[in-house]
């Protein structure tokens, strides 16, 4: 069984991602203006590329455990219908974004403790998303595959992994949809 290990800065969180191949992945460069918000508000510019992007890792949800620390995991909401973006209060890393009910855990690959293991095992990263919202120029790395393809093999996993039942177990939602802890909503 591989195993890729994730750790907040300060390490007072620890979790593990069981299993993942880049079938059971999907690496991408976000550049929405959400992500860039979640990131300036924990005052983590570190985390995103000269242009806003966010590297992510997507993955079904109960590919992923939180192995220690969950009471420094906490939750913010960037309005009341956004998504759910997970940070540590100990030190303010950026951990995922996740939607509850929804097969999707994207985990900032900020994260991950051996990012060679982590292109080794889920593959390159695919292509970028949310271009437009870019603050400066994309590498042209980014553009070798068109925005829509991505977003259609994305939803191709999501529907696959639904299908497999690996929504739950969920890390950061429980089965009704619960959160681990409470968001913040940042603005109404």
């Amino acid at each position: 069984m591989s195993e890729l290990h994730l750790t907040c800065d300060c390490r007072s969180v620890v979790a593990a991602v069981q299993n993942i191949s880049s079938r059971t992945s999907n690496r991408v460069v976000c550049y929405c203006s959400d992500c860039q918000a979640f990131a300036r508000h924990l005052g983590r510019v570190d985390v995103m590329d000269e242009s806003g992007g966010t590297f992510l890792t997507q993955i079904p949800p109960a590919k992923l455990t939180l192995v220690t620390g969950q009471e420094h995991v906490h939750c913010v909401r960037l309005s009341p219908k956004g998504m759910y973006r997970w940070f540590t209060a100990c030190c303010h890393t950026p951990l995922a974004n996740s939607i509850p009910g929804f097969p999707f855990v994207g985990v900032f690959d900020h994260v991950f403790n051996d990012k060679q293991a982590l292109s080794n095992t889920a593959g390159p990263v695919l292509g970028a998303v949310h271009t437009r919202r870019a603050v400066g120029p994309i590498p042209e790395s980014m553009k070798e595959r068109h925005e829509l393809t991505l977003i259609a093999g994305t939803l191709k996993k999501l529907l696959r992994w639904k299908l497999h039942g690996l929504t739950h177990p969920n890390p950061f939602h429980k089965k009704g949809g619960q959160a681990l802890a409470l968001p913040e909503i940042l603005s109404q």
